[in-house]
């Protein structure tokens, strides 16, 4: 089944930060993945943003979205302790780490095209471990 970019954008559009966080099963994480991979060929490049309960899970979540998305992997920024926020540009290979005192948790993904008719929006939050 076909489904095109605005229907692709729509669902992708359920997950944002202001809904109430729930479990997905398998089928469900499938799906995500594989809207992520359709919008991510509609779009020039991607930027990511973890929000995590401490550093092993942030840095698992980034290995895990950078190789879904055919990304390099950075290095990974100096460990800190408690919840964290990692941003990372795979285009400027920056790699960003900070506490962060927030209650959300996630993976925020920006899609970024150098065109006006590509895609340029955010979704999430999808879960750190979407990809395990």
């Amino acid at each position: 089944m076909t489904v095109n970019l605005a229907e692709t954008i729509q669902f992708l559009n359920q997950y944002d930060c202001l809904k109430e966080k729930k479990i997905l099963d398998a089928s469900e994480k499938g799906q995500i993945i594989k809207a992520l991979q359709q919008v991510k060929g509609a779009s020039d490049y991607q930027l990511f943003g973890i929000l995590a309960d401490d550093y092993e899970q942030a840095i698992t979540a980034l290995k895990d979205y950078a190789t879904a998305f055919e990304h390099p992997v950075p290095e990974s920024p100096e460990k800190l302790d408690g919840p964290i926020y990692l941003k990372y540009n795979p285009g400027t290979k920056l790699c960003y780490c900070d506490t962060y005192k927030g209650e959300h948790r996630g993976v925020l993904v920006s899609f970024q095209s150098d065109f006006d008719d590509g895609v340029n929006e955010m979704f999430g939050h999808f879960p750190v471990d979407l990809y395990q």
